[in-house]
């Protein structure tokens, strides 16, 4: 039986994205078909140096959703079984490219999944960071559509 991947996400935004006083905003869901919201989760900011609006790192994020999805298909034509939360930390500098990119967490055990996100996370483009660089953490939860 084939599935066809959702990517499930939570997503908010601290400090350093959104130019806030160092508190976290609560979760924003993505309210978007054929994704589902698990609950909320925190973007954070390891320096606060630079800005750029939540909704433009959303927004930006979310047009890599189809590929990250083919990254999720691939796992789970190898284990229909697959699926997890996957905690990504990355840095926009200051030309508005993602230069660096980990993962701070995953309960997903696809390494090749993983390799596969992390590079569309460094294909991410945004507009230059008023003030400086930006890292953002962004949690994604991956499920099949028959969770």
């Amino acid at each position: 039986m084939h599935h066809t991947p959702w990517i499930a996400i939570a997503f908010a935004l601290g400090a350093s994205a959104c130019g806030a006083n160092g508190s976290g905003l609560p979760a924003r869901s993505l309210a978007t078909s054929g994704l589902q919201t698990p609950g909320p989760g925190k973007l954070g900011a390891q320096r606060m140096s630079g800005r750029l609006p939540p909704s433009l790192i959303q927004s930006t994020v979310r047009n890599r959703y189809t590929q990250m999805g083919a990254c999720y298909g691939q796992g789970l034509g190898r284990d229909p079984n697959i699926r997890g939360r996957i905690t990504i930390r990355f840095v926009i500098e200051q030309d508005g490219a993602v230069r660096r990119v980990r993962i701070d967490d995953s309960s997903l055990q696809d390494a090749d999944v993983l390799r596969c996100v992390v590079a569309e996370f460094y294909r991410l483009r945004f507009p230059e960071p008023d003030g400086g660089i930006v890292t953002v953490v962004y949690p994604l939860m991956l499920t099949p559509v028959d969770d």
